[in-house]
């Protein structure tokens, strides 16, 4: 369907994105308006795809009105505009002051938009609303334990929880399951569901009791904005995630799991970039657990090839690094 097929090239293009190296990033020149019939791709950029520079990119980006946060959610679009030249029917024309309109020499229709902005500007804004609806459909699947307990084992408070919603509810109904720490230190799980009817379900228990945690006693709370979920399953990868600094520079990713080799099965990701001879490498690692992650730590200061590991909790340092 239409929306597969999306998808689909929205993969397409993150996927290339990543290949080539390319992070969303400010270009170094800026243009507020262009005229997209002006560029024309050669044509061996265009048969493989690609070929725009990051600048030209950004403009199109700029043209179309996507803003620059939301690269990796309409990019593609953005990308597929910049290789669109401007249909045959399409001739560009002057008014007697200068203004430049279009004129469909078929159907005769006058325009003052370019035909590409038209089409990809639709299919942004369709987009748009279409990951806007999906988001608050979603957020209306889950819900917060609240007052976890903040010295428990991640694994052993996923089990207790999974025991008070009940076996069946747990393995057929539960599809995401995330520990985190809010900026107010307090502890919590968010828990998304299948539909609604299953969150609702888990919100009749009001709260649950922890039975290999202390017996603590632990509130279920509705969430429903899809902002503060997003906010919450960012927090909760945070916490999964370590950064370390001062590897060897060339370290490659066997290398640096040659290094965590007590947790090289923990690991879900792993990106290193390259800060020179001086600064060596950097590495954020995302593991399975907040457990995991935590153990990582451990290795601070670990002495490798003369230079002495720096592991910190988060991302926020290999950001700043970076």
């Amino acid at each position: 369907d239409a929306q597969g097929e999306r998808k689909q090239r929205r993969g397409t293009f993150l996927g290339r994105r990543k290949k080539d190296g390319q992070a969303p990033a400010a270009p170094a020149i800026r243009i507020n308006s262009i005229d997209a019939s002006a560029y024309q791709p050669s044509e061996s950029a265009a048969d493989k795809g690609a070929g725009l520079s990051d600048n030209m990119f950004y403009e199109f980006m700029d043209w179309l009105g996507i803003p620059e946060e939301e690269e990796e959610e309409f990019g593609w679009i953005a990308e597929e505009a910049s290789m669109t030249p401007i249909p045959e029917e399409w001739v560009t024309r002057n008014t007697d002051d200068g203004r430049t309109y279009y004129h469909n020499t078929a159907t005769k229709a006058i325009r003052w938009e370019h035909p590409v902005y038209v089409a990809y500007r639709e299919l942004y804004e369709e987009e748009r609303d279409r990951l806007a609806d999906e988001r608050a459909a979603l957020a209306q699947r889950c819900l917060l334990v609240c007052d976890l307990p903040a010295d428990a084992d991640d694994k052993v408070l996923e089990d207790d929880i999974a025991a008070c919603f009940g076996e069946d509810l747990w393995a057929d109904e539960v599809l995401q399951f995330d520990l985190f720490v809010d900026n107010s230190d307090e502890r919590y799980a968010i828990v998304r569901f299948v539909d609604e009817e299953a969150r609702a379900e888990a919100l009749a228990l009001g709260t649950i009791t922890l039975p290999q945690s202390g017996g603590s006693t632990c509130p279920l709370v509705p969430v429903d904005d899809h902002e503060e979920v997003d906010r919450m399953e960012d927090l909760a990868k945070d916490s999964r995630c370590a950064t370390v600094a001062n590897l060897p520079p060339g370290i490659d990713d066997q290398g640096f799991v040659d290094i965590f080799s007590p947790l090289e099965g923990s690991i879900l990701s792993l990106r290193i970039e390259d800060l020179g001879e001086q600064e060596g490498a950097i590495a954020l690692v995302e593991f399975a657990s907040s457990i995991s992650a935590r153990k990582s730590v451990s290795l601070n200061l670990f002495n490798i090839d003369g230079r002495f590991l720096s592991v910190t909790l988060g991302v926020q340092v290999f950001n700043e690094r970076r």
